[in-house]
Parts: structure tokens; C-alpha cells; sequence
């Protein structure tokens, strides 16, 4: 059986999860190891903590601004649905102000021929 032991080439020692190896083989043939650096967190939705599609989980300060949003309005804070769910509510929004206008104006215009009738 091959001989895997493989000295430990930083100063803790202990097995935290900062600190996990990888062993490699290196063209002289030796075993050594390399240290793995944890993944962070990726980037989730504002509004529900659903996972943004197409951004990458690194840190973002090694990705250009252009890596770290999505080409959509909201692009890195929002995910589809709640986008989709915002532009959805803000034309319903924008459509009963205007139905609102409409009533107004048909009320004025109703009160003013009503009014016109009635006086002498």
C-alpha cells in the first residue's frame, strides 16, 4: 500500500472548516497539500431570499460591475418573480388611477349638465 502521509504546511492544525486541504500530486511526484477557500453565500432576492439566477458565487469584490447584476431592471437585488410581480402591480396601480381620473371627470361633466338644467 502506497505511503499518503503528507505533512501539514501551515501552523494550525486543526480540521476547522477554514482550514480544508486538498491533496495534490505534483510532477516530482510528491504529495502535497493545497487549502481549499470556502464559497461564500450567493446572492439572493430581497424579497422572498430565492437564489438570483445568473450570478456567479464568488465574492463580488473579484467581479466587474457588469459580472455582479443581472441585465433586467432590479438586475442583483430582485429575482424574476418578484420583478415580475412588481411591474405587475405597478400597471394596476397606474390603470385604477387612471379609471379614477375617468369617473372624476365623467362626475364633473354629469354635475355640470345637471346643473345647467335646473337654472333660471
Amino acid at each position: 500500500m502506497p505511503d499518503c502521509r503528507v505533512t501539514c504546511r501551515f501552523h494550525s492544525t486543526y480540521r476547522t472548516r477554514s482550514k480544508i486541504v486538498r491533496y495534490k500530486r505534483t510532477p516530482g511526484n510528491r504529495l502535497t497539500t493545497l487549502r481549499v477557500k470556502k464559497l461564500p453565500n450567493a446572492p439572493h432576492c430581497a424579497e422572498t431570499g430565492k437564489q438570483i439566477h445568473g450570478i456567479p458565487r464568488v465574492i463580488p469584490q473579484h467581479l466587474s460591475r457588469q459580472q455582479r447584476r443581472v441585465s433586467r431592471p432590479y438586475g442583483g437585488k430582485l429575482c424574476g418573480s418578484a420583478l415580475r410581480a412588481h411591474i405587475l402591480e405597478s400597471f394596476l396601480n397606474e390603470e385604477n388611477q387612471t379609471l379614477r381620473e375617468i369617473a372624476a371627470q365623467t362626475a364633473k361633466t354629469a354635475k355640470q349638465s345637471t346643473g345647467k338644467g335646473h337654472a333660471k
